[in-house]
């Protein structure tokens, strides 16, 4: 839900094709260095990072100053990119060998469900406000952080075979 609200935010800085093509390209590069940083921490910490940058720059979006959207822009891209580095490896570091299959299958279903009903669930309210899709994307992102962080206390450091590894 909150990638959906960061997505128009983003469009809405720039209806310009040519700049919206330059912040694809540098989300593109950023994900390398984005990467190796996410490299050094564990994948559960890089989650974490990376969703607590996305809700920042939700926030700074919110602001109607032209620099704090520039900086918002570019923490939305460390954070984005510390989520989609991490988030394979961490589901890899929760299931069970046997299961990796249907750990990362249900992280893509899980990811497409929520982008395919977001429409849906919000057109059932009308017109919202942009203080309301604040709320739900920042309320988005904290549920999954909350859901992140808990799991990773209630799993044991040894409970999955690669846990020493990713973990």
């Amino acid at each position: 839900i909150g990638i959906r609200i960061l997505l128009p935010a983003i469009n809405s800085l720039s209806n310009n094709t040519f700049l919206s093509l330059l912040l694809s390209i540098l989300l593109a590069i950023m994900a390398l260095p984005a990467g190796f940083l996410a490299s050094k921490m564990s994948a559960t910490r890089g989650l974490l990072y990376g969703l607590l940058g996305c809700i920042l720059s939700l926030l700074l979006f919110s602001i109607p100053i032209f620099l704090f959207k520039i900086f918002a822009l570019l923490l939305l891209i460390f954070g984005f990119n510390f989520i989609m580095n991490g988030a394979i490896p961490y589901v890899i570091s929760i299931s069970h060998q046997n299961q990796y299959g249907l750990g990362i299958g249900t992280y893509f279903g899980g990811f497409s469900l929520g982008m395919a009903l977001f429409d849906w669930f919000l057109s059932s309210f009308g017109d919202e406000s942009d203080t309301l899709k604040l709320l739900i994307g920042i309320t988005g992102f904290i549920l999954s952080g909350l859901s992140i962080f808990y799991q990773s206390k209630l799993t044991p450091k040894n409970g999955s075979p690669n846990s020493v590894i990713l973990n």
